[in-house]
């Protein structure tokens, strides 16, 4: 396990080498002049000396008038230092604008995570223990229906309802605006405010959070209890179930211990991805709620040209996808003592 470990990590910054340099690549490729992107409109017109001198200076931190080799080189080198730019679109650090907008972002994926697991266990558990009735057939309609439906159409669609309409759903944002915020400790506004022990905040920022969350965790959720199910009916019609059924086990014994346990594998893999496409959904999903997190800043910076910002939010979605794989990666090995036995041979 160890060895298996230390190779995994060993391949991490290869990985991530690959990431950096397949975004650089791309977005060298739009054709706009990355100073005059970082500028704004007055950066295609260089007859100001003062903005020419920015211009300059510019070009020379960062290369932009060099081979791209030579740009990927010196981007390489100040991303060891730490240093991803400034946003043109917020005239900050990027790291800065990172440190903010991540955590609400890690917030709203874990509370979606845990709500698509409250939702597709037992979902998928209960189409399993009825296969062929009623209410099988009306989960696999009503899961294909979510499945296909985009989740920007959903957001739209469910915020206008339960926010315009109903009144149920809270406001943009992850407080109200009468609600005074708990001291950024994690910047999580749910934990800071247990932290904090504003119990105040803590029922606003679940009233905020709970829409998108639920709204990510539903779509995830059926996702969860179609795997659920097919592993399940599958475990259940195989000959060591109708053994423990002849042996007279309860049903409910049978079903938890030996159907539900063989659809816990899979899961893993299945959440590990599911995790990875959290963080690109919520991209749509926080800018129509309103939420203060990485996927309003990649929105943001995408439709203002800030390259810089695009390429940090990218290094940020890369490191997540490759801690949750390896996290994945290790939990299948505890789930599954054959992964383990492989790896000893």
């Amino acid at each position: 396990m160890r060895w298996f470990i230390l190779r995994r990590l060993s391949l991490m910054p290869f990985v991530l080498l690959g990431m950096t340099f397949i975004t650089f690549v791309v977005s060298q490729l739009i054709p706009i002049d990355p100073a005059a992107a970082y500028l704004g409109g007055r950066g295609a017109v260089h007859t100001d000396e003062a903005e020419q001198n920015i211009l300059n200076a510019l070009n020379a931190r960062w290369g932009w008038d060099r081979p791209i080799l030579e740009r990927y080189w010196i981007y390489l080198t100040n991303l060891t230092k730490g240093d991803l730019g400034e946003a043109s679109n917020t005239l900050r650090p990027v790291t800065t604008d990172l440190a903010k907008v991540v955590p609400p972002t890690i917030e709203l994926v874990l509370a979606a995570m845990l709500a698509a697991l409250a939702i597709g266990i037992p979902l998928g558990v209960f189409a399993a223990s009825r296969k062929g009735r009623f209410w099988d057939e009306g989960f696999k309609v009503v899961s294909t229906l979510a499945i296909s439906v985009p989740v920007f159409w959903l957001a739209i669609v469910g915020f206008t309802i339960f926010y315009g309409r109903l009144g149920w759903a809270a406001g943009p944002g992850q407080l109200d605006i009468f609600t005074r915020a708990p001291p950024a400790v994690t910047r999580m506004v749910v934990l800071d405010s247990i932290i904090a022990r504003r119990w105040d905040a803590l029922w606003d920022a679940l009233h905020h959070l709970a829409y998108p969350a639920l709204l990510l965790g539903t779509v995830i959720g059926f996702y969860f209890a179609r795997v659920v199910r097919s592993e399940m009916v599958e475990a259940l019609e195989s000959d060591y179930v109708r053994t423990a059924r002849g042996k007279g086990l309860k049903r409910s014994l049978v079903l938890y211990r030996h159907g539900l346990r063989n659809a816990i594998i899979p899961m893993i893999t299945l959440s590990g991805l599911a995790f990875g496409s959290l963080l690109t959904s919520v991209i749509v999903i926080e800018h129509v709620v309103g939420w203060p997190g990485l996927g309003e800043y990649a929105f943001r910076a995408a439709t203002r040209l800030d390259l810089n910002g695009i390429a940090g939010v990218v290094m940020v979605i890369s490191l997540a996808y490759v801690m949750v794989n390896l996290a994945v990666d290790l939990l299948y090995t505890v789930a599954d003592p054959r992964v383990r036995e492989g790896m000893g041979t």
